[in-house]
């Protein structure tokens, strides 16, 4: 929204989409979650399009930076990448150069570097459990 040049005490809704607020009509200066200003357009350009599986981003000055991403894919590097393990929900890098996983899906513990267990598989009729 923006305050509306003839009456300020109106809003006037912003035409560019995605746009959280904007500065009139069609000039965004800031955007809604998931996307990122364009600041050569003003327009708000969505973070998965820019970078693979980015959900969150944002604006340096000639360049864009993912700050988070989608689920099942984890940060390393600037890039988002596929995790690969089955049940786990965010990875990080060792330094082997390969991916651990760090967290699994609900109903799933870690063990051993980087497998997820089914907790009912350990315990019967369990649902939640952790590797402690």
């Amino acid at each position: 929204y923006f305050v509306n040049p003839n009456n300020s005490s109106q809003c006037l809704p912003c035409t560019n989409p995605n746009c959280a607020i904007c500065q009139n009509s069609t000039a965004c200066i800031e955007c809604n979650a998931g996307y990122t200003l364009n600041q050569t357009s003003s327009e708000c350009v969505a973070c998965s399009s820019i970078i693979s599986n980015c959900a969150t981003c944002t604006t340096q000055v000639s360049s864009y930076s993912c700050t988070g991403c989608q689920n099942g894919f984890s940060l390393i590097g600037g890039d988002c990448i596929n995790c690969s393990i089955p049940n786990c929900v965010a990875c990080s890098p060792t330094q082997f150069g390969t991916i651990a996983c760090t967290t699994c899906a609900s109903g799933y513990f870690l063990e051993d570097p980087s497998d997820c267990y089914l907790c009912s598989a350990v315990l019967y009729s369990c649902s939640t459990c952790n590797s402690a």
